[in-house]
C-alpha cells in the first residue's frame, strides 16, 4: 500500500493531467485524495515543489525500469525491443504529465531544473551501460554516441507513433510494428554490420 507521500503524487500527477498545471489546485488535490487542504502542505511547500517532485518520481520510475535492462538484455536487437517497450508503457502511464511538464519545465525553480537535470543524466548513463553490454568489441562505435542515437531515434518515433495511436483502436500492433522497424533500422548499426569507421575506410583505400 502506497505511503501518504506516494498517495499524493498519485494523485496530484491526476490533477495536473487533467488540469494542467495552471488550473491544478492544492484544493483539488487534497479533495481527491480524502486529505484536509493542510495535510498537502504537510510534505510539500507549495504547489510548484509537488509538481517538480511529481516529475522527478516518474524520471525515477524510469530510471528503474532502464536500470532494469541493463541486467536484462544481452543483444542489440533485445535492448531495442525493450526500450521501444518502455519508452511506450511510460507515455501509456503518464503521457499527459510529459506533456505538462515540458510546458512547464522551463518556469521551475533553478534548484528543481538541476535535479530534474541530474535524473536524465543518470537515465543517459543507465543507456550507455546497457549499451554498451551489447556492442561487439572493437568495433570503434563509442558508446556513448550509440546511446544518444539510440535514445533518440527511439524516444523520437515513440512519441511520435503514440499521440497517432491514442485514438485508434489498436496500440498493441502499433507497439510490435514499431519494434520491428526500430530493428530492422538500429540493429545493423549497433551489431556493427555494414559499418566502417574512418580508420577502417582508410585502411580499405590504401589497400585498394
Amino acid at each position: 500500500m502506497p505511503d501518504r507521500r506516494d498517495q499524493i503524487l498519485d494523485v496530484a500527477e491526476s490533477v495536473f493531467a487533467e488540469r494542467g498545471y495552471a488550473q491544478a489546485r492544492i484544493d483539488d488535490i487534497a479533495e481527491r485524495a480524502g486529505l484536509a487542504h493542510g495535510t498537502i502542505y504537510r510534505y510539500f511547500a507549495s504547489k510548484q515543489e509537488l509538481f517538480g517532485a511529481v516529475l522527478e518520481a516518474r524520471l525515477e520510475e524510469m530510471n528503474r525500469r532502464l536500470a532494469a535492462l541493463c541486467s536484462e538484455t544481452r543483444t542489440a536487437g533485445a535492448l531495442v525491443e525493450a526500450l521501444v517497450a518502455v519508452h511506450w508503457e511510460f507515455l501509456r502511464a503518464h503521457g499527459r504529465l510529459v506533456e505538462v511538464g515540458l510546458a512547464h519545465l522551463p518556469t521551475l525553480p533553478d534548484s528543481m531544473r538541476a535535479r530534474i537535470k541530474e535524473l536524465r543524466r543518470t537515465t543517459r548513463e543507465l543507456l550507455i551501460r546497457a549499451v554498451a553490454a551489447v556492442l561487439p568489441p572493437h568495433g570503434g562505435i563509442s558508446p556513448a554516441v550509440a546511446a544518444d542515437a539510440l535514445a533518440g531515434a527511439v524516444g523520437s518515433v515513440v512519441m511520435c507513433r503514440f499521440w497517432e495511436a491514442e485514438a485508434g483502436p489498436d496500440r498493441e500492433a502499433s507497439l510490435r510494428g514499431m519494434q520491428e522497424e526500430l530493428k530492422a533500422l538500429l540493429v545493423p548499426g549497433l551489431s556493427g554490420s555494414d559499418v566502417a569507421t574512418g580508420a577502417d575506410r582508410g585502411s580499405q583505400r590504401g589497400g585498394a
